[in-house]
């Protein structure tokens, strides 16, 4: 398989991965947030993976300008991971729109830059073969 069909079947993997996630439900998103909050890594793990179709969805409006999709899903979701960790429901109001906020500027970032990130796309693969469906 070439390279370019290696990318595409990689994206291809990684989106049915992203959009097999459920949404959260409220009462869901709040029990995932109070338990990472307390330090919990797997409720904080599967906060990320519920909104990474957030990612995706963010990623597809700069790749239409031109952008590498995965460049853009990579940037999203380290920022996703990130402001997952940071987020203080006091001080940054409701959760989807504090990560759309972060993640949006970051793919903005990405979509100006140059130089290419690290390539995670092995562990994109490894995590678009598994099956997650922890956010019920």
């Amino acid at each position: 398989m070439g390279n370019r069909a290696g990318q595409n079947q990689l994206l291809e993997n990684y989106l049915q991965f992203v959009f097999h996630q459920d949404t959260l439900t409220e009462e869901r998103e709040a029990g995932l947030l109070a338990a990472a909050s307390s330090g919990d890594w797997m409720a904080h793990n599967q906060l990320v993976d519920c909104y990474r179709r957030l990612v995706v969805q963010i990623a597809y409006r700069y790749h239409e300008e031109g952008q590498d999709l995965m460049d853009l899903i990579i940037a999203g979701n380290l920022e996703l991971v990130a402001a997952a960790r940071r987020y203080n429901r006091d001080v940054d109001g409701p959760l989807e729109r504090y990560l759309a906020q972060r993640i949006d500027r970051a793919v903005a970032a990405r979509k100006r830059e140059s130089i290419p990130i690290i390539d995670f796309r092995p562990l994109l693969d490894l995590l678009a073969s598994q099956d997650h469906r922890a956010c019920t």
